[in-house]
């Protein structure tokens, strides 16, 4: 795999991984599952097999996904596995439990390009916001599926 020189972080450069599991905790204020971009640069992560992102039960924020522009600044996301799974997670009150790929969450940007054999959205499971969406909203950025 060719990475372009710069990434913040790269994961699978050398010798993939079989898998990528991030479950996201328990907590008051906040449990997301996410990999995100920031300020930082760019992600690329190349695993050899499936993907599992799952939120949390945090009282505010139990999201799950792969987002561009979290909440400002700018990063693209390369994302390369067999089959990718994103769940969101089960907080209350109110309860962020979305599941999705996003760029431009807040007010950032950033492209996110996914190669997969499939990908599953399911929303979360509790009071509040549950739905499983793949969207570019605030800041913009392109998201595009290669799926086989």
């Amino acid at each position: 795999m060719n990475v372009p020189a710069g990434d913040a972080i790269r994961i699978g450069a050398t010798t993939p991984p079989t898998t990528l599991t991030l479950q996201g905790g328990l907590a008051a204020a906040g449990a997301p599952a996410l990999i995100a971009s920031n300020v930082g640069g760019h992600i690329v992560c190349n695993t050899s097999g499936a993907w599992t992102i799952t939120g949390g039960s945090g009282t505010t924020d139990a999201r799950a996904g792969i987002v561009t522009g979290l909440a400002s600044g700018t990063g693209n996301i390369t994302a390369i596995g067999s089959a990718i799974s994103i769940t969101g997670g089960s907080g209350t009150s109110p309860g962020l439990n979305y599941a999705g790929l996003f760029t431009g969450l807040a007010s950032g940007s950033g492209n996110i390009d996914v190669t997969a054999t499939s990908v599953s959205l399911t929303g979360g499971s509790s009071t509040g916001t549950n739905y499983a969406r793949i969207a570019t909203p605030a800041g913009g950025g392109t998201i595009t599926l290669n799926t086989s």
